[in-house]
């Protein structure tokens, strides 16, 4: 049995695709109420702890052993936010912009799980802190795994990257078009604009789609230069949610901020399957 702790777990993306692999979900740890309640109502049989992560290592990783099946292996996700990074532009803090990242890294080494992965923006300050540590990491391009949508994350762990299987991602027109009507659309939109008032930059439905956030993609109208938002499901499905994925009970505004943050569940399959074929540690 290959136990997820899924920690900062938000509306459950990397928790959605564990499953799909076959593994089974323990604890799912956020301090945000809404988002651990949604993971709940798809994950009943785990854990769920609301809390603020960041404190004492040690008591933090007794508590995880403490709840991992006797003879199961361990795999420990993290997500951890990094609100700060922005900062670091304008000669921010860095050791604060990388707390929680730091922290998550820390428990890494106080717990030794069987396997762990940790997904983050690739920041340069990111990346260092990766190298710093020794942690091994690639930088990832999600439609390279079949996601529907161009986000580009840092992957660190233990996990053989060179076992992720790549497949080719479908077009934004077809996953997008059984949940809206495109018909007056000619492309997607990311926000980012021409200049000179020459409108949003176009991207062909053809193509997958620009990342996912909590406001974009966009449907474009080139000729009268006008947008129209996506619904969830259109949302769920460019971040490879399954077609049953409920978002019910949700602020549409606090569903649109979980799904723009959530690992996309066809790469967190992936990445499963690809620790569960490790050989088990031997701590």
């Amino acid at each position: 049995m290959l136990a997820v702790v899924d920690l900062f777990c938000g509306i459950r993306g990397f928790s959605e695709g564990a499953a799909q692999a076959g593994a089974s979900v323990v604890l799912a740890v956020d301090s945000w109420a809404s988002a651990l309640d949604a993971h709940a109502s798809r994950h009943p049989e785990a854990l769920h702890w609301r809390e603020e992560l960041g404190g004492d290592v040690a008591e933090f990783a007794a508590r995880v052993r403490a709840v991992v099946p006797p003879g199961a292996r361990l795999h420990m996700h993290g997500s951890p936010p990094c609100q700060q990074l922005s900062s670091l532009k304008q000669g921010g803090d860095r050791v604060e912009g990388l707390r929680l990242v730091t922290w998550y890294l820390n428990l890494v080494d106080a717990l030794a799980p069987d396997s762990w992965t940790m997904e983050q923006v690739p920041h340069p300050a990111v990346l260092a802190l990766l190298r710093e540590r020794g942690a091994p990491f690639r930088v990832l391009r999600f439609d390279d795994y079949g996601v529907p949508n161009r986000r580009r994350r840092a992957i660190a762990g233990t996990v053989d990257f060179d076992a992720l299987r790549r497949k080719p991602a479908p077009s934004a027109r077809s996953v997008v078009s059984p949940h809206e009507d495109i018909s007056a659309f000619s492309a997607l939109t990311d926000g980012n604009t021409r200049g000179r008032g020459e409108g949003p930059v176009p991207r062909s439905l053809g193509l997958v789609s620009t990342t996912v956030t909590r406001s974009h993609p966009r449907l474009l109208d080139q000729s009268r230069r006008r947008t129209k938002m996506l619904g969830l499901p259109a949302l769920l499905a460019l971040q490879s949610f399954p077609p049953d994925f409920s978002t019910a009970g949700l602020r549409v505004e606090d569903a649109r901020t979980m799904i723009g943050n959530a690992v996309s569940p066809a790469v967190a399959l992936e990445l499963i399957r690809a620790a569960a074929g490790r050989p088990r540690s031997a701590a």
